[in-house]
């Protein structure tokens, strides 16, 4: 204020978790209003899952996090949003039960079929209760793949199933037959 024009910060580091921050605060006027710009690249890896590692879970991995935030502080306000983008990678899916075997494999090829996933959060109302809200391309990209995966492995479910339930009758005709030993058809 004091110089009449706002102040200004660049900061940048390289390396591995390359990070460019950016801060303008504006004091000239009436009001302070300060713009805070962030980009950042986090590159180690970071194993998701979801489930019981003794039970049925799925398992995949994040890589090459990209963080990109602009928000505007005004008084005790905020507005702006973080976009996150990832590098998605090495989905399994790991099933107790061995009838679930083929709906594991359809869900693997889904995921395998999702390479980057992102997420936008909006953000806006005080610094002390912010309201959030989130969006990500990642139930598109499932219900994509999973439509792709499903005609894959439809008539393989389907062949497992008819050939269960012929076991099963198969088994059921010997076990009458041997009953009423041939005296019946």
């Amino acid at each position: 204020k004091m110089h009449g024009r706002p102040a200004l910060l660049h900061v940048s580091t390289e390396g591995e978790t390359p990070v460019k921050l950016v801060i303008r605060h504006d004091a000239t006027g009436e009001i302070s209003k300060t713009d805070l710009g962030v980009d950042y690249i986090d590159r180690h890896s970071q194993q998701l899952s979801a489930g019981k590692p003794d039970r049925d879970h799925v398992v995949a991995s994040i890589n090459n996090m990209h963080w990109v935030a602009r928000l505007t502080l005004v008084e005790d306000g905020i507005t702006g949003r973080v976009d996150v983008t990832s590098d998605f990678g090495q989905p399994k899916v790991q099933v107790q039960n061995r009838y679930a075997t083929s709906l594991a494999g359809m869900a693997e090829q889904t995921l395998a079929s999702i390479s980057t996933v992102n997420a936008t959060l909006q953000i806006d109302g005080t610094i002390k209760n912010p309201n959030i809200s989130m969006t990500s391309n990642l139930g598109e990209q499932v219900s994509a793949g999973f439509e792709t995966a499903f005609a894959s492995f439809a008539p393989l479910i389907k062949q497992q199933l008819t050939a269960e339930v012929s076991s099963f009758v198969d088994k059921q005709r010997a076990e009458f037959v041997a009953k009423y030993q041939g005296k019946a058809q």
